[in-house]
């Protein structure tokens, strides 16, 4: 019998209509944590942009610098000035509360 997943939720409150939703977040190269190297990878604070409508998760080239992430492959973009192809990186997220989602695939 495989033993139950875990499951942890965030919740954020607003008032009123809101036209985003931005949290704290804290990113890093990813890592199993079941299986964490040492030193584990530097996590690096920044925000959130919630786009419930993307198809995917994105984070800026300056980002993936300072962290020293490597590319998995390339992935065609569109954006308001077109299309172009940018790098993937593999990244994990932490969400206040400690939440930690594992293994994003993002652009």
């Amino acid at each position: 019998m495989a033993a139950p997943l875990s499951f942890q939720a965030f919740t954020f409150k607003g008032t009123g209509k809101l036209d985003r939703i931005i949290t704290d977040l804290e990113i890093s190269a990813s890592f199993d944590p079941a299986n964490p190297p040492n030193p584990q990878p530097t996590r690096l604070a920044t925000k959130a942009l919630w786009d419930t409508g993307a198809s995917g998760s994105v984070i800026s080239t300056t980002l993936a610098t300072t962290l020293g992430l490597t590319p998995v492959g390339t992935r065609q973009v569109h954006h308001g000035d077109g299309m172009s192809t940018r790098n993937e990186y593999i990244v994990n997220f932490y969400l206040p509360k400690t939440v930690a989602i594992v293994g994003i695939l993002a652009t």
